[in-house]
């Protein structure tokens, strides 16, 4: 689990046009651990966390999911529909393809079927 956050914690920085010193610097840790994170080597604590969903301004149950600390699968490819539906409503345009609109249709079905009382 830890090189799949790895790669999108890699993504979000790239996104964000970061570099590890500034992810250190949003979310309070030392540039080492950072280091860690990104090669897959450690997955952070959910402490540190929350920390990194706070600085990235995603949902902190859903980052601990990604890095493994909340059971439930999460499936690569649902991951990267999620990021780009993120992506968009953060302002960050990306071409509107007639995939796209499908795909955030599937995402929205899978999690009110998640929601739904069983």
């Amino acid at each position: 689990m830890g090189s799949n956050f790895a790669q999108w914690l890699q993504r979000q920085i790239d996104r964000r046009e970061w570099d590890q010193a500034r992810l250190a610097r949003e979310t309070r840790s030392s540039s080492g651990a950072v280091s860690m994170w990104l090669t897959g080597q450690r997955v952070p604590s959910p402490k540190s966390i929350e920390r990194i969903a706070d600085a990235l301004d995603f949902d902190s149950d859903y980052v601990l999911a990604l890095a493994g600390h909340r059971s439930g699968s999460l499936d690569g490819e649902v991951d990267e529909l999620k990021e780009d539906l993120h992506a968009l409503i953060e302002g960050h345009p990306r071409p509107i393809t007639d995939d796209l609109v499908e795909a955030l249709r599937s995402v929205l079905k899978l999690h009110a079927d998640q929601l739904a009382p069983k």
